[in-house]
């Protein structure tokens, strides 16, 4: 049906936007950590 293929969707940009969280805040957070620990 109609309403399926739309919560499908939402599901699917949904776990896209929390993959993207993911990946961002581990690289933020990697980075934040390696610029810390460089003698300045």
């Amino acid at each position: 049906s109609k309403s399926e293929g739309g919560w499908n969707m939402v599901a699917i940009v949904f776990s896209a936007i929390i993959i993207l969280i993911v990946v961002v805040g581990s690289l933020w957070i990697m980075w934040n950590l390696n610029y810390n620990m460089m003698p300045h």
